[in-house]
């Protein structure tokens, strides 16, 4: 039978509620739940918005064509293939949508990043330097600054992307689900190729004008009087690093010497001297004594890594799905788009390429 607690032991239990409530420790674990709780409802209201009102079109207009063409330029040193301006056409587009998703979720008014922003350019603009903050950001929110300011645009995106991305972690990847992955993309999580060698190094500073001019000489050298690797660094330069390098993939030789001298090693045959090869450091004549083949891994020993890739996986597959509904919501209309690129069935989902 439930006993009637007293008045004395009541007062003792309430005692200890608030004793608790005070606690630093339970705070940060009331604070950590309501905002897990918070990004959750906003992850599940990330899905409901995209199939909200009818939404405005999105326009591109001419002069915005023009900066991501110059952009491409500035980027790859030639002017784009009319698909690859179309590519950045629908970039440019998803941004738009996903920037106008946050809007319409009200993150602009939730996110700390941007209220601080958009607070600090408020305080570049007032002279009162005594106007409180919560008055400087709407303020800021009314002027369009969340809006107009590149930097609150590039979080604002940024958070609906996170958002959209959530899916893809409400669930462990099983055991099973991680062999599978290893299985389909085997190639992938393979042992590097590694070679072990010997080198003579010769050194740009101390060699000038006749770096190249001693390198071949040397080589002839080494060559005709049958030098024995393990010997040969003797005939060459100081080194700071190994002469005699224990099995390297050509990542670990990217890390140590540079990346032309590292796909230069990886193609030569064993058994002979080759070079002179270019390094960060000058010229190189090499030994490759033996190529060890890429070879599979243990499953345990890639598990982090599969579970990593399967993740990133889910991840770009939630965005795309959440892209998929928005393009289909969306009206693109570009200006001026170049005649070459109006080629038929644009990757711009169902949106519509005019003028």
């Amino acid at each position: 039978m439930m006993g009637v607690r007293s008045p004395t032991g009541e007062r003792a239990v309430r005692s200890r509620v608030r004793g608790a409530i005070r606690q630093p420790v339970l705070h940060f674990l009331v604070l950590g739940a309501v905002l897990y709780a918070a990004d959750r409802g906003l992850a599940s209201r990330a899905e409901d918005a995209v199939g909200g009102a009818e939404p405005t079109p999105i326009q591109i207009s001419a002069a915005q064509v023009t900066d991501l063409r110059r952009a491409w330029i500035d980027r790859m040193r030639r002017p784009p293939r009319p698909e690859e301006l179309v590519q950045q056409i629908q970039m440019a587009a998803d941004e738009e949508m996903l920037f106008r998703e946050a809007l319409a979720l009200g993150l602009n008014r939730r996110d700390p990043i941007v209220r601080r922003r958009l607070i600090r350019n408020m305080r570049l603009l007032t002279e009162d330097p005594n106007r409180k903050d919560d008055d400087l950001f709407r303020e800021a929110l009314a002027l369009g600054m969340d809006r107009s300011d590149v930097v609150a645009r590039r979080r604002l995106v940024q958070k609906i992307r996170f958002l959209a991305s959530e899916a893809a972690h409400t669930r462990e990847p099983s055991t099973a689900e991680l062999q599978e992955a290893l299985a389909r993309h085997a190639v992938r999580f393979l042992e590097p190729e590694r070679v072990r060698l010997s080198h003579v190094y010769l050194g740009r500073d101390r060699r000038k004008e006749a770096l190249e001019a001693d390198a071949s000489q040397l080589l002839a050298k080494l060559r005709r009087d049958s030098i024995p690797p393990r010997r040969a660094h003797e005939h060459g330069d100081p080194f700071l690093l190994q002469h005699h390098l224990p099995p390297r993939s050509e990542q670990e030789l990217t890390r140590s010497f540079g990346p032309r001298f590292a796909h230069d090693v990886m193609r030569v045959e064993p058994g002979s001297w080759s070079g002179p090869m270019a390094s960060s450091y000058g010229l190189h004549l090499v030994w490759v004594y033996e190529r060890t083949p890429r070879k599979p891994r243990s499953f345990e020993s890639v598990r982090g890594e599969v579970r990593q890739a399967l993740q990133a996986a889910r991840e770009q597959e939630a965005l795309d799905a959440m892209l998929t509904k928005l393009r289909r919501r969306y009206d693109v209309q570009v200006e001026n788009l170049p005649g070459r690129a109006r080629v038929s069935n644009p990757p711009l989902g169902d949106a519509s390429v005019v003028r």
